[in-house]
Protein backbone atom coordinates (compact mmCIF):
# COMPACT_ATOMS: atom_id res chain seq x y z
CA UNK A 1 0.00 0.00 0.00
CA UNK A 2 1.37 3.40 -0.92
CA UNK A 3 2.32 5.83 1.75
CA UNK A 4 1.52 9.52 1.52
CA UNK A 5 4.25 11.85 0.26
CA UNK A 6 6.75 12.85 2.89
CA UNK A 7 8.21 16.34 2.89
CA UNK A 8 11.64 16.43 4.45
CA UNK A 9 12.48 19.99 5.45
CA UNK A 10 16.20 20.70 5.75
CA UNK A 11 17.33 22.50 8.88
CA UNK A 12 19.46 25.61 8.50
CA UNK A 13 22.31 24.14 10.50
CA UNK A 14 22.53 20.78 8.72
CA UNK A 15 21.63 21.04 5.03
CA UNK A 16 21.84 17.86 3.03
CA UNK A 17 24.49 17.66 0.33
CA UNK A 18 23.73 19.94 -2.65
CA UNK A 19 20.66 21.51 -0.99
CA UNK A 20 20.43 25.14 -0.01
CA UNK A 21 18.56 26.33 3.09
CA UNK A 22 15.47 27.16 0.97
CA UNK A 23 15.22 23.70 -0.55
CA UNK A 24 13.57 20.53 0.63
CA UNK A 25 12.98 17.05 -0.73
CA UNK A 26 9.60 15.69 -1.66
CA UNK A 27 9.76 11.90 -1.31
CA UNK A 28 6.88 9.79 -2.56
CA UNK A 29 6.35 6.07 -2.62
CA UNK A 30 4.19 4.75 -5.45
CA UNK A 31 1.88 1.73 -5.26
CA UNK A 32 4.69 -0.60 -6.33
CA UNK A 33 6.87 0.53 -3.42
CA UNK A 34 9.31 2.55 -5.52
CA UNK A 35 10.65 5.77 -4.02
CA UNK A 36 10.55 9.00 -6.02
CA UNK A 37 12.44 12.00 -4.67
CA UNK A 38 12.10 15.53 -6.03
CA UNK A 39 14.00 18.59 -4.87
CA UNK A 40 11.66 21.52 -4.30
CA UNK A 41 12.72 25.09 -3.73
CA UNK A 42 11.24 28.47 -2.97
CA UNK A 43 13.58 29.91 -5.61
CA UNK A 44 12.80 29.55 -9.32
CA UNK A 45 14.99 26.83 -10.80
CA UNK A 46 16.78 29.07 -13.31
CA UNK A 47 17.72 31.53 -10.54
CA UNK A 48 18.95 28.69 -8.32
CA UNK A 49 21.08 27.30 -11.14
CA UNK A 50 22.52 30.74 -11.89
CA UNK A 51 23.37 31.32 -8.23
CA UNK A 52 24.98 27.89 -7.92
CA UNK A 53 27.14 28.58 -10.97
CA UNK A 54 28.05 32.01 -9.62
CA UNK A 55 26.49 33.85 -12.57
CA UNK A 56 23.85 36.52 -12.87
CA UNK A 57 20.48 35.66 -14.38
CA UNK A 58 20.68 37.94 -17.38
CA UNK A 59 22.19 41.16 -18.53
CA UNK A 60 18.84 42.84 -19.34
CA UNK A 61 17.63 46.07 -17.67
CA UNK A 62 15.00 44.19 -15.61
CA UNK A 63 17.58 41.91 -14.03
CA UNK A 64 20.26 44.47 -13.15
CA UNK A 65 18.36 45.76 -10.16
CA UNK A 66 18.21 43.57 -7.07
CA UNK A 67 14.85 45.23 -6.29
CA UNK A 68 13.46 43.87 -9.56
CA UNK A 69 14.65 40.38 -8.65
CA UNK A 70 13.15 40.66 -5.17
CA UNK A 71 9.84 41.93 -6.61
CA UNK A 72 9.75 39.15 -9.18
CA UNK A 73 10.83 36.30 -6.86
CA UNK A 74 7.78 36.22 -4.52
CA UNK A 75 5.41 35.84 -7.47
CA UNK A 76 7.47 33.07 -8.98
CA UNK A 77 7.84 31.45 -5.56
CA UNK A 78 4.08 31.52 -5.10
CA UNK A 79 3.57 30.01 -8.55
CA UNK A 80 6.14 27.30 -7.84
CA UNK A 81 4.70 26.49 -4.41
CA UNK A 82 1.14 26.60 -5.81
CA UNK A 83 2.15 24.20 -8.59
CA UNK A 84 3.76 21.87 -6.04
CA UNK A 85 0.67 22.01 -3.83
CA UNK A 86 -1.64 21.42 -6.82
CA UNK A 87 0.48 18.49 -7.97
CA UNK A 88 0.58 17.02 -4.45
CA UNK A 89 -3.19 17.45 -4.14
CA UNK A 90 -3.76 15.73 -7.51
CA UNK A 91 -1.50 12.87 -6.48
CA UNK A 92 -3.33 12.57 -3.16
CA UNK A 93 -6.69 12.51 -4.94
CA UNK A 94 -5.44 9.80 -7.31
CA UNK A 95 -4.17 7.75 -4.36
CA UNK A 96 -7.41 8.23 -2.44
CA UNK A 97 -9.44 7.10 -5.47
CA UNK A 98 -7.20 4.06 -5.79
CA UNK A 99 -7.58 3.30 -2.07
CA UNK A 100 -11.35 3.65 -2.25
CA UNK A 101 -11.38 1.40 -5.33
CA UNK A 102 -9.33 -1.21 -3.46
CA UNK A 103 -11.75 -0.96 -0.51
CA UNK A 104 -14.75 -1.33 -2.86
CA UNK A 105 -13.11 -4.32 -4.54
CA UNK A 106 -12.32 -5.90 -1.17
CA UNK A 107 -15.90 -5.32 0.02
CA UNK A 108 -17.25 -6.82 -3.21
CA UNK A 109 -14.88 -9.79 -2.93
CA UNK A 110 -15.84 -10.19 0.72
CA UNK A 111 -19.54 -10.03 -0.13
CA UNK A 112 -19.06 -12.61 -2.90
CA UNK A 113 -17.13 -14.87 -0.52
CA UNK A 114 -19.84 -14.52 2.15
CA UNK A 115 -22.51 -15.41 -0.40
CA UNK A 116 -20.51 -18.48 -1.46
CA UNK A 117 -20.06 -19.55 2.16
CA UNK A 118 -23.74 -18.96 2.87
CA UNK A 119 -24.80 -20.98 -0.19
CA UNK A 120 -22.44 -23.81 0.79
CA UNK A 121 -23.76 -23.72 4.35
CA UNK A 122 -27.38 -23.88 3.11
CA UNK A 123 -26.50 -26.83 0.83
CA UNK A 124 -24.79 -28.66 3.69
CA UNK A 125 -27.70 -27.94 6.02
CA UNK A 126 -30.21 -29.21 3.48
CA UNK A 127 -28.09 -32.34 2.98
CA UNK A 128 -27.97 -32.91 6.74
CA UNK A 129 -31.71 -32.36 6.95
CA UNK A 130 -32.31 -34.94 4.23
CA UNK A 131 -29.96 -37.42 5.92
CA UNK A 132 -31.58 -36.88 9.31
CA UNK A 133 -35.05 -37.22 7.79
CA UNK A 134 -34.02 -40.47 6.07
CA UNK A 135 -32.46 -41.80 9.27
CA UNK A 136 -35.49 -40.79 11.35
CA UNK A 137 -37.84 -42.36 8.82
CA UNK A 138 -35.73 -45.52 8.76
CA UNK A 139 -35.57 -45.63 12.56
CA UNK A 140 -39.29 -44.96 12.82
CA UNK A 141 -40.10 -47.71 10.33
CA UNK A 142 -37.83 -50.09 12.25
CA UNK A 143 -39.43 -49.11 15.56
CA UNK A 144 -42.87 -49.47 14.01
CA UNK A 145 -42.01 -52.96 12.77
CA UNK A 146 -40.67 -53.88 16.20
CA UNK A 147 -43.77 -52.41 17.82
CA UNK A 148 -46.07 -54.26 15.45
CA UNK A 149 -44.13 -57.46 16.08
CA UNK A 150 -44.38 -56.83 19.82
CA UNK A 151 -48.11 -56.16 19.57
CA UNK A 152 -48.58 -59.25 17.46
CA UNK A 153 -46.57 -61.33 19.97
CA UNK A 154 -48.59 -59.97 22.87
CA UNK A 155 -51.72 -60.78 20.98
CA UNK A 156 -50.49 -64.32 20.36
CA UNK A 157 -49.45 -64.67 24.00
CA UNK A 158 -52.89 -63.46 25.09
CA UNK A 159 -54.60 -65.85 22.68
CA UNK A 160 -52.34 -68.62 23.90
CA UNK A 161 -53.12 -67.80 27.54
CA UNK A 162 -56.81 -67.76 26.79
CA UNK A 163 -56.53 -71.06 24.99
CA UNK A 164 -54.56 -72.56 27.88
CA UNK A 165 -57.12 -71.29 30.41
CA UNK A 166 -59.96 -72.64 28.29
CA UNK A 167 -58.28 -76.00 27.98
CA UNK A 168 -57.45 -75.97 31.70
CA UNK A 169 -61.12 -75.31 32.44
CA UNK A 170 -62.13 -78.18 30.16
CA UNK A 171 -59.83 -80.64 31.79
CA UNK A 172 -61.08 -80.01 35.36
CA UNK A 173 -64.67 -80.65 34.61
Amino acid sequence: MASPPHIIRQSLGQPEANLSRDEWKLTEQDFCGRQHTKVCSLEPSNERDAIQEGQQLSEGPEATSTDALEDQAPQEQEVHVTESVRHAREQAEIRMKAIFQMIDNAMHDGQSYLEQVQNKFVEELQGLKRNIAKKLQSDFEEWLEISLDTIQMRERVRHTQEAVQFLAGQIVI
